[in-house]
């Protein structure tokens, strides 16, 4: 890797990445141990600067072995060990200057250190002998250039390792007895073994501590980061099922859509970053207005935010949470528009039914939730008016003991009408089918009446059923009208030649079935597309004109 650039960069030694504010509340040794670690890394990917920060520890520690045994040795007898003081001091120089080997690139600090450990312990072992065990320093050598270098250069650890087995291996055959081993006493020689095997495995056990910290520091990140995208039992199902399918339906739940009014226009005056930073502040409040209430949300597009109540955990309150949401939104646009001298606003949508919720996607997961309900709550807000929090019939019915509400103004009902048309209840065709089929085959005796009678019957359960749907606030689609339509249609020629066929007809049993199949099947297409304007819109709006004269 090329040299860094100069930008900012911090990785703390006993938490996970954090901002100078609160690394600068932490204890002395603290703040001093993580500035130690961070120096020389800024500029690097965050993945390298946590391999970096191990290099400088492990610099450290080296320096601090290698002083202590310069240390040791010229207080024992510095004249006949002058060259073992010298070479430790410079050993501990080389390794304690890491961080200013990391301007040239990311391995120059991590090949000074193997470099330097290799050539030094040789030459200690030549000046002492192997009964120094000094050689013991190789085998940790290996551990620690793991850690160092990365698993990204596995060639450069491989001649790392093979290295190190050579010097230990010659050192041991070689040096037998050293140059100046007649200048120690026995005592000496032990004392010396055993501050080798200790030095190096406390630098190996503090090392490798330190590199499985900022593994864990890096989960935890990654864990949060997980959290903060997905609800925590989507991201636990992520998780540990990573190859599932994640869907759920849920009976009810509570929608949210908001946008911002006049935000468009002033992003057209705003620098990018400002408009990055003004978004940011207004989602970043909506958030914790969410946080607070135990509401998810789903997704902002653009500036629109959207959240949802009752999903992926069912709660009973999800109406009024989303609605304390909204009403917290209201208080903190208005907060955040005072704070950056602006003119902001919002409309809200809000709206409570059935929806199916999951995650999609394989590269870039997305929980998102789908239904009707999602519609309206969109369609809501988007007819709705700035400053106005507009809730669906459901979301009234459930907190007008609670809260004072308004009905909503013409041009809103009249536009949520045309919105309906396009979306009453997926069961109403199949209900007028069943009607159809009870009649045929359970109740034949109904033939003896004139046709004018099933057709007034089929008609009033269509009819019932489509005033059931858009009294719960369901949207009547053009399907279900199609659907209707059709069945009447077959309902009133097959009432015609039952009667036909009862006075003598000369239709047999079995050509009735084949042409009752062809007529069911070959009307409702044709239906679908002639009748679109008249049955979708026409008789979809006569439904609700009369209905909202009624109620």
């Amino acid at each position: 890797m090329p040299a860094p650039d100069n930008k900012p960069g911090f990785l703390s030694v006993f938490r996970p990445e954090r901002n100078l504010d609160e690394a600068a509340s932490g204890s002395f040794l603290r703040r001093l141990t993580d500035r130690a670690m961070r120096i020389g890394i800024s500029g690097y990917d965050r993945e390298t600067r946590r391999r970096l920060s191990i290099v400088n520890m492990a610099g450290y520690l080296s320096a601090i072995s290698s002083v202590s045994y310069a240390a040791n040795f010229a207080l024992y007898d510095f004249s006949a060990l002058k060259w073992l003081v010298y070479g430790n001091l410079a050993s501990a120089v080389l390794t304690a200057t890491a961080p200013y080997w990391h301007r040239y690139n990311s391995i120059a600090a991590a090949s000074v250190m193997t470099t330097t450990v290799a050539v030094t312990l040789f030459f200690f072992v030549s000046i002492l002998g192997r009964d120094s065990g000094i050689q013991l320093n190789y085998i940790g050598a290996v551990a620690i250039a793991f850690v160092i270098f990365g698993l990204k250069h596995l060639r450069i650890i491989a001649l790392v390792t093979v290295v190190c087995i050579v010097g230990n291996v010659s050192s041991v055959f070689l040096f037998e007895v050293g140059s100046a081993q007649w200048a120690v006493d026995d005592g000496f020689m032990a004392q010396l073994y055993v501050m080798s095997a200790a030095s190096i495995m406390l630098i190996l056990a503090v090392v490798v501590w330190y590199a499985f910290r900022i593994a864990a520091d890096a989960e935890a990140r990654s864990e949060r980061l997980l959290m903060n995208i997905f609800p925590e039992k989507i991201a636990n199902q992520l998780r540990n099922f990573p190859d599932d399918p994640i869907a759920d339906r849920f009976d009810e739940a509570t929608v949210l859509f908001a946008d911002l009014v006049g935000f468009t226009s002033l992003s057209n005056q705003l620098d990018p970053e400002q408009l990055v930073f003004l978004l940011n502040d207004i989602f970043t409040a909506f958030d914790a207005v969410g946080a607070e209430l135990g509401t998810e949300k789903i997704k902002t597009i653009g500036d629109a935010y959207m959240a949802v109540s009752g999903a992926p955990e069912p709660v009973e309150d999800h109406a009024e949470r989303i609605l304390k949401l909204a009403i917290g939104i209201r208080t903190e646009i208005s907060k955040i528009a005072k704070k950056h001298e602006t003119e902001l606003d919002v409309r809200i949508g809000i709206a409570t039914g059935p929806i199916t919720a999951g995650v999609i996607g394989k590269a870039k997961f997305a929980y998102d939730v789908w239904a009707p309900t999602v519609n309206l709550a969109s369609r809501l807000e988007s007819s709705g008016e700035a400053g106005r929090i507009h809730v669906s019939r459901e979301v009234y019915r459930a907190l007008k003991d609670t809260y004072k509400f308004k009905k909503a103004p013409p041009k809103i009902l009249k536009a949520l009408a045309a919105f309906s048309h396009g979306s009453i209840a997926n069961s109403a065709g199949n209900f007028i089918n069943l009607i159809g089929f009870c009649m045929n085959f359970t109740f034949p005796s109904l033939l003896d009446y004139p046709y004018q009678y099933h057709v007034a019957l089929i008609v009033a359960a269509a009819i019932i059923w489509c005033f059931r749907d858009v009294r719960q606030g369901k949207a009547l689609t053009t399907a279900d009208i199609f659907s209707a339509a059709s069945i009447i249609i077959v309902w009133v020629l097959y009432v015609l030649f039952s009667i036909e066929q009862k006075e003598g007809s000369p239709f047999s049993q079995r050509g009735w079935y084949v042409f009752f199949s062809i007529t069911t099947t070959g009307l409702l297409p044709l239906v679908t597309i002639s009748g679109h304007w008249f049955f979708g819109r026409g008789i979809g709006r006569v439904i609700r004109i009369i209905y909202k004269k009624l109620v």
